[in-house]
């Protein structure tokens, strides 16, 4: 894969976690994933798969649904998929992978980042 197809990539990813951030407002995403909706955690993780965003610059996000009162395994879904599928992730993978095993890749971190978020808020639910 050349740099041409890589950059084709980051850039597309860029582009659809812009397009999340400059049009999509705090307020819609929060009144979406407050706690008393069962598909936070999974909506959360979607969210994140397309956002470009890193460990560090997702905590204005994170402040913003603390605000708007998501719970815990929401904010896991959402720290486990948004870096780990962040386009500059993707991008170097495209360098060494194959279109299925990127596709596999983003796949568990979707699966995996639910059930993660899932298992987080039942265990803080039964005090754990």
């Amino acid at each position: 894969m050349g740099i041409k197809q890589v950059l084709l990539y980051f850039s597309i990813f860029a582009a659809i976690g812009f397009l999340i951030n400059r049009f999509v407002p705090a307020e819609v995403i929060t009144q979406y994933l407050g706690t008393d909706n069962k598909f936070t955690v999974p909506l959360m993780a979607l969210v994140g798969l397309p956002l470009f965003v890193s460990g560090s610059s997702s905590i204005p996000i994170i402040n913003a649904l603390i605000a708007g009162d998501a719970s815990q395994g929401v904010l896991l879904a959402f720290m486990i998929t948004g870096p780990g599928t962040s386009a500059g992730v993707i991008a170097g993978l495209a360098v060494i992978m194959k279109e299925r095993a990127i596709g596999l890749y983003i796949g568990y971190f979707l699966v995996f980042g639910i059930l993660l978020g899932y298992l987080y808020d039942f265990l803080l639910m039964i005090g754990i």
